[in-house]
């Protein structure tokens, strides 16, 4: 699979297509979510060690895309396949990283099409993925290239909500932006009821969990 970004030599390959390392994709990864923790998001994938990486990884397909006039590794994205509670096989788009010298120029657009193109060639239903309410420049790339925002969400492991985004790549109810909007705004009010940002459960919350509605 091959992309071609027609303003610059930007080219996207599946990461053993190429002579990149994965410890130097963690240092990209590393470097374009810096910006995340200068907000005071904390990121999971900014302390994340070399192994943890090979770990999580192991089982996924990672595109790279490389500047070809200066050898840069200037983005990189992580597939994941996975299978939904009702047995439908998705994609999870995870680590999406442009390096700051690039951002602006599309190189997001061209991962995320490049992801959606595999996705497809694998026989995915759908593609997801997450990022914090306040990771504008995210939410914007994502929604520009077909993902609607469907869910809101809260882990333990960070320190904000995060937007929940679905692409859809067959036929379905959650092709269309009014379903999906609907969605959203009934995730959004069972998570800010029942969690706080950090991923720990509201009073409200607790109490909920307590007679045994725990969403």
């Amino acid at each position: 699979m091959l992309h071609k970004n027609s303003t610059m030599k930007i080219k996207v390959y599946p990461i053993e297509k190429t002579n990149v390392s994965l410890e130097r994709v963690l240092t990209l990864i590393k470097l374009a979510f810096q910006e995340r923790k200068e907000q005071g998001l904390n990121y999971g994938c900014l302390s994340l060690s070399l192994d943890g990486f090979q770990e999580e990884v192991k089982d996924s397909m990672i595109l790279i895309a490389m500047d070809e006039d200066s050898d840069v590794l200037c983005g990189c994205s992580v597939l994941m396949i996975r299978c939904d509670k009702d047995g439908n096989r998705f994609g999870w788009e995870k680590h999406t990283s442009v390096h700051p010298e690039y951002k602006g120029k599309g190189v997001g657009s061209l991962l995320i099409n490049s992801l959606k193109a595999k996705a497809i060639e694998l026989d995915c239903e759908y593609l997801g993925c997450s990022t914090a309410v306040d990771a504008e420049s995210a939410i914007r790339v994502h929604l520009k290239n077909g993902y609607y925002i469907v869910g809101l969400k809260s882990f333990r492991s960070t320190n904000y909500y995060s937007y929940m985004f679905r692409m859809q790549l067959t036929p379905s109810c959650w092709s269309d932006p009014l379903y999906c909007k609907k969605q959203y705004k009934k995730s959004r009010r069972k998570i800010r009821v029942a969690y706080k940002a950090d991923g720990s459960k509201t009073i409200l919350g607790r109490l909920l969990a307590n007679i045994g509605v725990n969403w």
